[in-house]
């Protein structure tokens, strides 16, 4: 995981496209803002379902764009399960679920000066049933700039997010995420499926999980409740760990920490000093899976719900 002073060397930036260019097998959708004029890029791009059941083919339609603000908006239609993949050096990125049939993305750029906000570059782009976005901070980057980036997309998308600063939240989607961040917390409600989230400066909060969670950060604390099924890994270098199960969960459980009180409400014994310990057992069969809890300064509590 990179570093976040890391955001300072990302690549240089390319020079912007005004408007669509939409082709069988790409769809490519750039903006920028002049030093006198903000701008926003607002289209619509269809996508065909295949007729032989495979995945969905862009249509030669063109897009429409229109300009005004600081905002580009753009909307895919898509088929079946799409794939939203987002990489976004700087700013919040928020995910909820829509309904079927359309990816909706809007970016709102910000920047301390008009010169550099003409210079910011965010990319939307669509290959068959996967969505892109890409804000790349330039190599001579001085100020304060970033991109908020909204998406709504069918609840059966796969998504995965990596950002060198910032926050991923998602909402009431049914496969999964995978966000990754250099510096940000990370808020997941109602997301089945397994979470992959990592962060190496901020919180990780999952509520109302059914499926497997791998959770990482090294500062910052670490909350998760819902149904765990499959290997669940819970690690917190620097925060509390705090985890709630229901009381019919069949999970074998191992949970310690170097610094910090643990405890349990499924009467597993505590081993260890007033300053760490660990506790370890099995609710019900175990069948379900396995869950590991592991803090190295910071208290751990697994809760009954």
């Amino acid at each position: 995981m990179r570093h976040p002073s890391a955001i300072a060397g990302g690549l240089a930036l390319a020079t912007l496209l005004a408007g669509c260019d939409v082709t069988t097998s790409r769809t490519n959708v750039a903006a920028t803002t002049t030093s006198s004029a903000a701008s926003v890029i607002t289209s619509t791009v269809v996508v065909a379902p295949s007729t032989t059941g495979g995945t969905a083919s862009n249509s030669s339609a063109p897009a429409v764009a229109t300009l005004s603000g600081n905002t580009i908006a753009q909307q895919f239609q898509v088929a079946g399960q799409p794939s939203i993949v987002v990489a976004n050096d700087a700013g919040a990125t928020m995910l909820s679920a829509a309904q079927d049939g359309a990816v909706s993305v809007k970016a709102e750029k910000h920047a301390d000066s008009p010169d550099a906000l003409s210079h910011m570059q965010v990319s939307m782009t669509q290959e068959g049933n996967t969505i892109h976005v890409v804000f790349q901070r330039g190599s001579d980057v001085t100020g304060n700039e970033y991109v908020n980036v909204t998406i709504t997309a069918p609840a059966d998308s796969a998504l995965q997010v990596t950002t060198h600063a910032g926050a991923v939240t998602a909402t009431g989607f049914r496969r999964g995420l995978t966000a990754h961040s250099d510096a940000g917390e990370l808020s997941v409600d109602n997301v089945m499926g397994d979470l992959n989230l990592r962060t190496s400066a901020g919180a990780i909060r999952a509520m109302g999980v059914n499926g497997a969670v791998d959770a990482e950060t090294s500062a910052g604390a670490v909350t998760v409740s819902g149904a765990l099924h499959g290997a669940n890994t819970v690690r917190a270098s620097s925060g509390r760990i705090a985890v709630s199960i229901p009381a019919a969960s069949a999970l074998s459980v191992r949970a310690s920490t170097g610094a910090g009180s643990i405890s349990n409400d499924f009467g597993f014994p505590v081993t260890g000093g007033p300053a760490g310990g660990t506790f370890s057992g099995t609710i019900g069969s175990g069948s379900d899976g396995s869950l590991n809890l592991q803090a190295s300064t910071g208290s751990v509590t697994l809760q009954r719900s």
